[in-house]
């Protein structure tokens, strides 16, 4: 074979024929590129039969990668075709023999002899395929990727090597990121913010989530933030609506500014600004910045624009893209969808303008708008820039849909200097129901400059038909995961009706959008390690860890970070699978926009099977056995317009986060009902309103309704789990309804509408769980339909026999006593009191490596011991400690006072202690933590004066050296010595505190001394009347030594914030209600059991701190509330011990709260409560204190109620939170005593 390569060689050379192999790669050697839109091209060389491309992420593995000997075809493999065609060239003879694989001269045996050698070798997996000319398109490519590439050469004499050359693959904001904000790079690699609240502004809040950089935010709370001022959004930044759970979340009340918030990517958010945001504002607005992508957003109720993009004093804004979005309902006079003004380029790509009387939208400078539906404007929907300036655009496929409101064309105001290519535009103009539009001729657009190419611009990967683009926005526009809110669902029923529905509208709060609505929060997964990563994830992901943040690798290597992959799931259509159980998936929940005419196919089940049931629509996934992990398939829906979809899948243990069981007791069969009276457009807020009955009932029944219409009922109970697994619950309603398991929302169907079914689904651990189900009917027919599915079982309606009505236990344990750490050689033992609870069922430590803060669980099972070994740690790093008790209904404690521990290279154990943990005897002065930096509950602040030092004692098991290790600040300008005693005597003299710079600036100092054993009483004393440095813990280090007891507790002034409060109201002929969260007393008019002479008009207040976790003896006890009024007069009453006080500020009223006297504005029950004292008058916006020690010695279950009653007709507010919050004026319950912290 060798001798015929030469001769062949040898041949060529004499006739001129040597041939390069493949070159001029492109891309170019190292270039970047997009990778969705690679195209691998080279210079050709003559007389190539073809080429065949290596692609691989290794140099040196595509660099040696050989296809199988025999491969005619170039298909990767040698089979039957190979083998056909080289017996085609044996019989044939030609003169020109090819392919000759022995390099015999002719094609005969031996070429079939070759090709033998490889028939049936596996494919070479970096090969990627074979192409006659000189460029190939390769499958999906990883973003953040270096590929290299080979190309090799095939001639008839065989097949020339080519070079290894390399490009690398940019990343994308998100897999499916489009248009000119592609590369948006957001929060990736920074931090995770969780957003666990839904104040205005503070710790936890969205305000201040978006307000720091280089942040991902996640919510773990869901419903309505009503914000005051305007929010700034910061750069660098990636805010994930889709996290939040339940019915995800809405920022209503202003709107946001992303101006110069580069890089940030914005998903499934919702931004209502309302007409009481800022006169002449935009819902969002961009006046500079660059790189940003919204995707599935929900804008609306702007108050000049919707959404604008314009420039500003800055830098031009500019690489923006808005697609999936809903830009609704600017609010009249003005009423906008947005000035989009950019000449650094804007993409809007599938998008639904709607209900805006102009500007849908108003394009200036380098745009492309593909894809879009514009639905129901008055002045104008597409603006031509209307401008001096120039704008150059490209406008493809897109659907105009005239409305009610509708009153020009689809495009207007053009001129010379807008720069347009146009393509296959419709326009429905006759508003008849009917989706029968067409084409718009060029004479459409007005005045233009007419362009016959595309500007070459980023545009789509997939092309949509103006009528698919309608049916896509139509299912998936907006902020849709986890699930479109009742505004949305308004419009879409608008866009729906194709002309016969919508409105431009000047008041969100009026008909027929009737405000932004209740949002209802889900039960937010368990993140353990904080890192944006629900456990149920990590566990099911290989490479991840629950227990540690790694939300910034990537551990299966895709490109995109742990964290996004999570986000990402979230963000498409996705399902949750048990493992070894086949999950049925309604392809109509992402295909809204189709009809019932519409053919469902489905195919490419990754890790399983997938098959479309009977029904025609439900997709049935069946995982691989015993498989864990991300899967997925695709499905195709065609109803004249074809659309293809992934949905991507996620199998795990349970399907999901599993939900633990309840515990209840005094179980009956049955339910609880409440029946309301009156006309609802949605499910009311329950908790303003009275029931006019109530009782008990065997099922989900609607039949004993009093009326025909006007009614609404709530449903609540037990449902008994028979096995751990995925289960779905539907309501079948006519009209809306709502159905949550465990406090969370599972299926919301609400509205006013016909009979239509809803679903969703919930992980559950077997047992009792609790379940409530929402309805109200308006008028004409009713219907209430509850079913279930779940693990062994089909569909069906819940029966009597799994309904339940009791009670929960949910009292959780006293926090563990006297905790304390002890730290050696790669070792922190924990030991703290038992508990004292029948019902205890263990122990949860928890630890982190920053004070304060990011605890990580440690035992995955509780302890059932009060001693904790953690050997898992590393010498030199200092760990900090809590604990808490669970009980058997799975309630846990509150989490003791911080402990710390520094294990260190030495045969020595050493102990850290904290202020208000063992060992720590008192401070003569005070616990304060107002400067940063210090560890566990606060620093020892003494008296500024000779003397006046702190105590502490350990136990001493082994005489010999110790080292003892002060941890300080010193803000003063000169040193602070200190005196040292050990039981009483004078250890070491004028200990040097010198000046640390600042008071939140934290230095050491250390002793070395030898101590005896036994009780060693250690004490610090200022020699200066200045007073000690301000300390922050302890550290003693020798051969054996733990905290010791104090032989006599001092004084300890301790201040605690009020744990919650609520104002009461009661109206006449308004019910009772729960006001704003603030403080209230007022008393006008008089009650009557005669709602005719009725005209009580009044207010009291519940207020509540939790002493739980205070031990010691009570010496004094002073409350402090703060008016912020003018001079008020009011009454505070205490509620006595025992009476019931787990009341809670989100659902007490007027006739459930403990103590009240619901026939008078001012009195209370006098057999549950007692005057403590009057305040007549307070101080205008200042505090009154008062004493109530006596109150709260009475206290034996750790919460103490206060009940403020009007001292006349006047009242006054005090502030704790939500918009009106001010941490100045929250109330402050002031102990004494020798106390501490359990």
């Amino acid at each position: 074979m060798a001798r015929w390569g030469i001769v062949w060689t040898v041949f060529f050379l004499g006739m001129g024929l040597i041939w390069a192999s493949a070159a001029d790669p492109l891309p170019s050697v190292g270039q970047s590129v997009d990778p969705d839109a690679v195209v691998l091209s080279w210079t050709p060389d003559a007389d190539a039969l073809r080429w065949e491309v290596y692609l691989g992420t290794d140099a040196s593995a595509v660099s040696g990668a050989r296809k199988p000997v025999g491969d005619v075809d170039g298909s990767g493999t040698v089979d039957i075709l190979d083998l056909a065609f080289v017996a085609a060239q044996w019989l044939g003879e030609p003169s020109f023999p090819c392919p000759d694989l022995d390099y015999s001269g002719v094609v005969d045996l031996g070429d079939a002899a070759e090709l033998s050698r490889g028939w049936n070798s596996p494919a070479q997996a970096l090969y990627a395929g074979a192409t006659k000319s000189a460029s190939f398109t390769p499958s999906e490519l990883i973003p953040n990727k270096t590929y290299y590439w080979r190309v090799d050469t095939v001639r008839c004499s065989g097949i020339e090597r080519g070079t290894v050359w390399s490009f690398k693959t940019k990343r994308p904001a998100f897999p499916g990121a489009e248009g000119f904000g592609k590369w948006a790079s957001g929060g990736r690699g920074g931090s995770v913010y969780h957003v666990t609240n839904l104040n205005d502004s503070g710790t936890g809040s969205f305000r201040d989530a978006v307000s720091g950089t280089n942040r991902t935010v996640v919510f773990d709370v869901g419903g309505v933030i009503r914000i005051g001022e305007r929010i700034v959004v910061k750069k660098d930044i990636t805010i994930a609506g889709q996290t939040a759970p339940g019915e995800g979340v809405v920022i209503y009340g202003n709107g946001l500014s992303y101006t110069d918030a580069n890089r940030s990517i914005t998903r499934h958010m919702r931004y209502r600004m309302g007409k009481v945001g800022t006169s002449g504002k935009d819902a969002v607005t961009i006046a500079d910045g660059t790189d940003m992508i919204f995707d599935h957003c929900s804008i609306s109720w702007g108050r000049d624009e919707t959404f604008s993009i314009s420039g500003g004093s800055g830098e031009d804004p500019g690489y923006i893209t808005i697609q999936n979005c809903i830009i609704a309902q600017g609010l009249e006079s003005h009423s906008c969808g947005g000035l989009i003004q950019d000449f650094n380029g804007v993409s809007l790509f599938r998008n639904l303008y709607i209900d805006n009387d102009t500007r849908n939208p108003k394009v200036k400078g380098v745009n492309e708008f593909i894809n879009n539906v514009v639905y129901n404007w008055d002045d104008a929907a597409y603006i031509l820039g209307d401008s001096a300036a120039d704008s150059y655009a490209n406008v493809i496929r897109n659907y105009f849909i005239s409305g009610p409101n509708t009153g020009a064309a689809a495009f207007t105001r053009g001129n010379l200097n807008f720069h347009l290519y146009a393509l296959n535009n419709w326009h429905d103009s006759n508003k008849n129901g009917l989706l029968d539009g067409a084409i718009l001729a060029q004479s459409a657009y007005g005045t233009v400059d007419w362009q016959t190419v595309p500007y070459d611009y980023p545009g789509v990967k997939t092309m949509l038909g103006a009528l698919a683009a309608y049916k896509v926005v139509l299912s998936q526009a907006g902020a849709c995961f986890p699930l479109r809110d009742r505004t949305d669902s308004r419009l879409m029923k608008e866009l729906k009706s194709l002309g016969t529905s919508g409105q431009l509208i000047s008041d969100e709060n009026s008909s027929p959008m009737y405000g932004v609505g209740i949002l209802e929060s889900g039960i937010n997964p368990t993140d353990t390690d904080q890192d944006g990563m629900p456990d149920y994830w990590e566990q099911s992901i290989a490479g991840l860890n629950a227990s540690a943040a790694d939300h910034n690798g990537d551990a299966d290597g895709n490109g995109y970070t742990n964290l996004e992959d999570y986000l990402n799931f979230l963000a498409v259509p996705h399902a949750h699978v048990q493992k070894n159980r086949p999950r049925k998936v309604d392809l109509r929940r992402f295909t809204s926009g189709f009809g019932s005419n519409a053919v469902y196919t489905v195919s490419d089940a990754v890790h399983g099977t997938v098959e479309l049931l009977a029904d025609g629509y439900t997709a049935q996934f069946t995982p691989e056995p015993h498989f864990v992990g991300p899967a997925r398939f695709r499905f195709t829906v065609n109803e004249e317009q074809v659309f293809t979809e992934t949905v991507q899948l996620l199998v795990s243990e349970y399907g999901g986060h599993p939900l633990p069981p309840k515990y209840p007791y005094n179980l009956t069969q049955g339910l609880t009902y409440k029946y309301y009276s009156g006309t609802f457009e949605y499910l009311p807020d329950f908790s303003a309103l009275t029931p006019v009955q109530q009782g008990t009932i065997e099922n989900f029944s609607i039949a004993g309704a009093a009326a025909g219409d006007a009614f609404a009922y709530i449903f609540e109970g037990f449902i008994e789990i028979p096995a751990d697994g995925l289960y779905t619950f539907s309501l079948n309603s006519d009209d809306g309804s709502k159905l949550y398991i465990d406090g969370g929302i599972v299926v919301s169907n609400d509205g006013v509408h016909g009979s239509q079914e809803a679903e969703g689904n919930v992980s559950l651990l077997a047992g009792f769980h609790s379940i409530r189900v929402s309805y109200f009917e308006k008028d004409g027919s009713q219907q209430l339909a509850v079913s279930w599915a779940g693990p062994g079982f089909e569909k069906q309606l819940i029966s009597n026999s799994v309904l339940y009505r009791g009670a929960v236990d949910s009292i959780p344990p006293a926090v563990p006593a006297n905790l304390w750490a002890a730290a050696s050689n790669g070792r922190v033992v924990l030991s703290w009191d038992e508990n004292t609870e029948d019902d205890l069922a263990g122990y949860a430590v928890y630890r982190t490596t920053v004070s304060g803060g990011g605890y990580v669980r440690q035992n995955s099972s509780l302890l059932d011991s009060s001693e904790f070994i953690d050997d898992n740690v590393v010498n030199g790093t200092l760990y900090h400690y809590v604990i808490t008790a669970v009980d058997e209904s799975f309630n846990e404690s509150a989490a003791t006072a911080e402990v710390s521990a520094l294990p260190i290279d030495s045969n020595d154990v050493s102990v850290i202690i904290q202020e208000l943990t063992c060992g720590f005897c008192g401070v003569e002065g005070t616990v304060d933590n107002n400067n940063a930096g210090f560890t566990g509950s606060g620093f020892a602040n003494g008296d500024n004066a000779v003397g006046s030092g702190i105590n502490w004692s350990v136990q001493i098991t082994q005489a010999g050296p110790y080292t003892l290790t002060w941890r300080y600040a010193n803000g003063s300008s000169s040193d602070r010595p200190a005196n040292l005693l050990v039981n009483g005597s004078l250890a070491a003299a004028g200990i040097s505190f010198p000046a640390t710079g600042g008071w939140t600036s934290w230095s050491e100092v250390s002793r070395e001394l030898t101590l005896e054993a036994g009780t060693c009483l250690i004490r610090l004393e200022p020699t200066k009347a200045d007073g000690l440095a301000n300390v922050d813990f302890l550290l003693v280090r020798g051969p054996a030594v733990i905290p010791g007891e104090c032989s006599q507790a001092p004084t300890i002034t301790i201040s605690i914030p009020a744990r919650q409060g609520k104002a009461i109201q009661y109206k006449t002929n308004s019910g009772a209600w729960i006001s704003e969260t603030r403080l209230k007393t007022r008393s006008a008019g008089q009650w009557s059991d005669d709602p005719q002479l009725n005209t009580l008009d009044a207010n009291k207040s519940w207020l509540q701190f939790d002493l739980s976790g205070i031990a010691g003896t009570i010496t004094s006890a002073t409350l402090t509330i703060y008016a912020i009024t003018g001079d008020k007069s009011y009454v505070v009453n205490g509620l006595n011990d025992g009476v019931e006080e787990t009341w809670s500020a989100d659902t007490i009223d007027w006739f459930s709260a403990p103590g009240n006297d619901t026939a008078s504005g001012t009195a209370l029950n006098t057999s549950q409560t007692v005057w403590l004292y009057t305040v007549n008058p307070t101080v205008a916006n200042g505090p009154a204190s008062g004493d109530v020690t006596s109150f709260v010695k009475t206290d034996t279950d750790g919460l103490v109620t206060f009940i403020l009653t009007p001292g006349g007709t006047t009242y006054l507010y005090n502030v704790l939170e939500g918009s009106y919050y001010n941490p100045d004026y929250v109330p402050v319950l002031t102990l004494e005593g020798p106390l501490s912290y359990k």
